[in-house]
């Protein structure tokens, strides 16, 4: 049995909140295979029973014809289906389905697909089809109403053990009602393994970054959690899913006038945490919070704030790390080399230049190791555990790993005495030169024994939470409905609003009890898809003009989903430019 003050103890040292961002993969178009044949054709029909494309007899196959065939012999382009009478159409209420999207699929194959109208016109179902998959023609709603999110059931029809979606496959258009222009888009859960679902824009639909007709990916999450796709803003100015690795600049002539407390940006807890080396008893499943390099964090991801603790080894090199120091042992792990994320950061810079990163350091978290990084012969992920090898970083360590920092190129120059929230966005980046910009942040906690000299301080991009202030709250629980009714919660506690201080959103679960040290079946990962699901369903609904958070922590950041959504909250809540339902929520 294990003793009740050891699990006290690791399940402490695990509760340790921070912020993290990663995400989609690039735009693909997919050379599109010859005529097929596929049975079980269903068209939606309009209120009159008329139809602009034909309703085929269950098993009669159908031809798909030229250059626009589907990834299952499906027409994908022009598509239209006549104006529905919408008195006479009955619309369900789907947000019923959302909060157990999840949880329906639980040991089945399948997954959620949550989708965001946060433009201010009507979306109207159109053409759909699917192929072996349960239910699919119900679960989609025939309207999605401005401002609306729905979460929809995907999975292959229910035929025992062996359900697969490598041998099905599904589609659904909607048309965006009230533009100048006829613009729709379709959603395709496509056959194969993986089963990836991905977007098409159909008619004369385009957003920045995607053209006419153009494709994405929206990637996936192990089953049973999904994916998100999000469509803001208005004719001519949408913003939607798999943006521009450069986001900051995409935007910045917009929203440069903002100060950085009223932008909304992504930030990735434990962002160095995307290995394991060593750890007793930490392992990969209680330490690791993000799956993708610091690298694809920033392009893929989007995230601009990152969070990170560190320890110092023999030889004075840097690693970043996840735990806690209890009776001169380190209960965690180790993460990736310092000098590497630093090279990361720069290469990032280097080839996307023009936004602002923020690198974002625990308070008090900064440890020491005496002993060897690994024994004779083993790898980096053995490492020697011994007695009291463990410390907190001295001054002077901490002073050293400050000066490794000036590594980061782009640090800019701040002022004195200023509080940095309260500067203009433009005033660290713009559009004209596309310079980059690295700001260096630390808790005067931090500096507690750090000699004054060697404090390189805000003319060499260094700030501690006195320029830089910021509230934050980490819930500690392990429910993602726990976690979600409390970080709501709290933005009503702490009044938040576009004046008040940085509010950090630690949209995080934490591994609790025994599951803290041996971790069965679940891991931060694992959380981290669920709280993925979450974010596009309860977070999304809950925010308005004057309350949002302004950084957005989180973990397992994977495919466009942190850049996506941060995106469409400055786009819609910062910038008010998605339409009336926005301030209708106020």
């Amino acid at each position: 049995m294990i003793p009740s003050s050891l699990l006290a103890i690791f399940a402490a040292s695990l509760a340790i909140g921070s912020p993290v961002p990663g995400i989609s993969e690039a735009v693909k178009t997919l050379d599109q295979p010859g005529p097929q044949s596929v049975n079980n054709v269903v068209v939606v029909e309009d209120a009159t029973g008329k139809s602009s494309l034909p309703i085929l007899p269950t098993g009669e196959p159908v031809q798909s014809p030229g250059p626009n065939n589907g990834q299952y012999g499906m027409q994908r382009s022009n598509v239209s289906v006549a104006t529905a009478d919408t008195a006479k159409l009955k619309r369900r209420d789907f947000r019923a389905d959302i909060g157990r999207c999840s949880r329906e699929l639980d040991y089945k194959s399948g997954r959620c697909i949550n989708m965001i109208n946060a433009t201010p016109y009507r979306w109207r179902k159109g053409y759909y089809h699917s192929y072996r998959m349960s239910a699919w023609e119900d679960r989609w709603p025939e309207y999605i109403e401005p401002g609306e999110s729905i979460a929809v059931l995907a999975r292959p029809t229910n035929n025992g053990l062996f359900d697969s979606f490598e041998d099905s496959a599904g589609e659904v258009a909607y048309h965006i009602e009230g533009t100048s222009k006829p613009m729709s888009f379709m959603l395709e859960s496509r056959s194969g393994n993986p089963h990836y679902p991905w977007i098409r824009f159909l008619e004369d639909l385009e957003v920045m970054n995607h053209h006419k007709g153009a494709e994405f990916n929206l990637g996936a999450r192990v089953s049973p959690y999904g994916v998100g796709f999000i469509l803001a803003g208005t004719e001519g100015d949408f913003v939607t899913n798999d943006g521009p690795a450069a986001w900051m600049q995409a935007m910045v002539d917009d929203m440069g006038h903002k100060p950085l407390r009223e932008i909304v940006l992504g930030r990735s807890h434990h962002a160095g945490m995307y290995k394991a080396a060593g750890g007793i008893p930490g392992s990969w499943w209680n330490t690791v919070t993000q799956e993708a390099t610091l690298y694809d964090q920033l392009r893929n991801g989007g995230a601009r704030v990152l969070d990170a603790r560190i320890m110092r080894g023999p030889g004075g090199r840097f690693r970043t790390c996840h735990g806690a120091l209890r009776d001169g042992t380190f209960w965690g792990t180790l993460g990736e080399w310092f000098d590497e994320l630093i090279e990361q950061t720069n290469q990032f810079n280097e080839d996307y230049p023009g936004e602002l990163i923020i690198w974002d350091f625990h308070p008090t978290e900064a440890f020491r190791y005496g002993g060897r990084w690994g024994g004779k012969g083993k790898g980096e992920s053995e490492w020697t555990f011994e007695e009291k090898e463990y410390g907190y970083l001295s001054g002077e360590g901490r002073a050293e790993f400050l000066e490794s920092l000036k590594a980061l190129n782009h640090r800019v120059v701040l002022p004195e005495d200023v509080d940095i929230t309260k500067v203009p966005l433009n005033k660290f980046i713009n559009s004209k030169d596309k310079k980059p910009a690295v700001i260096i942040r630390v808790d005067e906690r931090w500096l507690w024994d750090v000699d004054p000299e060697d404090w390189p301080g805000p003319s060499e991009g260094f700030v501690t939470n006195r320029e830089f202030p910021i509230t934050s709250t980490w819930s500690e629980k392990e429910r993602i409905e726990d976690v979600a009714e409390h970080q709501l919660r709290r933005l009503d506690e702490v009044e938040v609003s576009r004046t008040s201080e940085i509010y950090d959103m630690q949209w995080l679960q934490t591994l609790v009890g025994i599951d803290a040290i041996w971790p069965l079946g679940v891991s931060l990962i694992s959380m981290a898809n669920e709280a993925w699901d979450a974010a596009f369903r309860d977070l999304f609904n809950a925010l308005t003009p004057d309350r949002y958070p302004n950084w957005l922590t989180v973990d397992g950041i994977k495919n466009s989903e942190l850049k996506t959504l941060v995106m469409a909250m400055n786009h819609c809540f910062v910038l008010d430019r998605c339409g009336d339902w926005v301030n209708e929520r106020r």
